[in-house]
């Protein structure tokens, strides 16, 4: 789903040529029968399409992944260019300034990345970033993220987090909106689920599904209705059933404007110098930890954006913890966070106030909830691509679903008929079980403040209903 693969057949072998020219250019080959083909890596597989061994001309061995990406929409989202402004540019940049104040901290950052080679923009179109494969590090026995490891990632994303917040407010205080899309144009400019520029379309009048970047309202839409379908066999207790529906009726209008709601509040953060650069994607096919030192290693930021340090610890919540730990323990995992950030923050000579980060916390909540839904939703068509279900089948099911009432009984068993086609044998509970909790789990406040939100921004541009004439309503 992240990189949809499509190219013809006679364009492979330019594709491969192009590439091995650039890896003899980059690594001083003698010659492209240097590089051999590996299986690729365990971690990461769905952003490491292709993994190398290279022998240079001294002998030594050098192993390398590449990801390449030939879709056009993610050539427009920028991706591979976001991908190079964070390894060639922020990350020597904040190394550069913490190894000004503390002698070993920019290699514990440099640490927690692979070495970066250099991006092939290919005459065929696709564009491929080099990098180098984490696994071959000597002495490191790096493997696929688990749940027991969540401390231990915690702990490395506030070193990052907070390096990054040390860097942006000492070197670049003061920075307006406008001067910072004009610095660093592919983190604040491209559309990723926390950037979008499109928004001006939307106060023109556009709306929001024809806003680019962005289809989580569809999906939602779909999910919900899904959910009704199933809802007694997801909730047994008749009045926590009700409640659950009353709330899915609410989050089904609101959907349409979640891209409005996550740009809105982003925009509530009022001190802009308290937002930096973050590494978007934390999730765990991006996260690979060694079983021998405990190192962590984050990989794929075409998702990068400027926003504040805590998305990220949301956005690690959502995918890796939110949905099987408690409320209590995710509040005891953020409290692990702040050590971390706080003793990070006190080495580059900042003064951290632990209370904002708490008020912080609380202010992003409803961006933490919109992506635990994004995540579960979206898993669910993953599930259905795992299932090896093709993507015209998911469509047919996703538009079938639409066109469906569901308030009808037979609508009801209409949706069970086409999920179990499109599944086969067995019903997938366990995932709209996940976006169930997420809805249900929803206060009324949140919910209060997302139609706030999107009232007051409708009200702002002139987009707001006009209201009903009171005489007319009562004739």
């Amino acid at each position: 789903l992240l990189y949809t693969i499509k190219f013809e057949a006679k364009s492979t072998l330019t594709i491969m040529t192009e590439l091995e020219s650039f890896l003899v250019e980059i690594f001083s080959l003698n010659t492209p029968s240097q590089i051999s083909k590996r299986p690729c890596s365990a971690t990461g597989t769905q952003s490491v399409p292709s993994t190398y061994r290279i022998t240079q001309n001294d002998g030594k061995v050098v192993d390398i992944f590449v990801k390449t990406v030939y879709a056009q929409s993610y050539k427009d989202a920028k991706v591979i260019e976001k991908e190079e402004l964070m390894y060639t540019v922020l990350i020597p940049k904040v190394t550069e300034f913490v190894d000004r104040h503390c002698t070993d901290m920019g290699d514990r950052i440099r640490a927690c990345f692979p070495k970066y080679y250099g991006i092939c923009h290919e005459k065929s179109g696709s564009q491929s970033l080099v990098l180098e494969d984490y696994n071959s590090r000597e002495g490191e026995d790096f493997q696929p993220f688990e749940l027991s490891k969540c401390v231990k990632v915690a702990e490395t994303l506030a070193l990052l987090n907070a390096g990054f917040l040390a860097w942006q407010q000492r070197c670049n205080p003061g920075y307006s909106r406008a001067k910072m899309d004009e610095k660093y144009p592919a983190i604040v400019n491209y559309p990723t689920v926390f950037n979008f520029p499109e928004l001006k379309k939307y106060a023109n009048g556009k709306k929001p599904e024809e806003m680019t970047g962005f289809k989580f309202q569809t999906m939602a839409s779909v999910v919900c209705k899904v959910l009704r379908a199933y809802i007694k066999d997801l909730e047994e207790d008749k009045e926590k059933r009700e409640e659950i529906l009353y709330k899915i009726e609410r989050f089904t209008e609101l959907s349409p404007n979640i891209p409005l709601v996550v740009s809105e509040l982003r925009n509530l953060e009022t001190n802009y110098n308290d937002m930096c650069p973050i590494l978007g994607d934390v999730h765990p096919s991006n996260i690979a930890v060694s079983a021998t030192t405990g190192n962590v290693i984050f990989v794929d930021f075409g998702l990068c954006g400027f926003s504040s340090p805590i998305v990220d610890f949301h956005w690690f919540v959502a995918n890796a913890a939110g949905s099987l730990w408690s409320k209590g323990n995710v509040k005891w995992l953020f409290e692990q966070y702040l050590d971390k950030f706080v003793e990070t923050a006190e080495e580059v000579g900042m003064e951290i106030d632990r209370e904002d980060l708490h008020e912080e916390f609380e202010n992003t909540k409803g961006i933490g909830i919109i992506l635990e839904l994004i995540f579960a939703t979206f898993g669910l068509v993953w599930k259905l691509k795992v299932e090896g279900v093709s993507a015209d089948k998911i469509g047919e099911f996703i538009h079938e679903v639409i066109a469906l009432d569901v308030k009808d009984k037979r609508d009801k068993s209409k949706i069970r008929d086409e999920l179990e086609k499109v599944l086969g044998d067995g019903l997938r509970l366990k995932l709209l079980r996940k976006i169930m909790k997420c809805i249900g789990d929803m206060d009324e406040e949140i919910l209060d403040e997302f139609e706030d939100i999107i009232e007051a921004y409708k009200e702002k541009n002139g987009l707001a209903e006009p209201a009903e004439d009171d005489d007319e309503e009562e004739d």
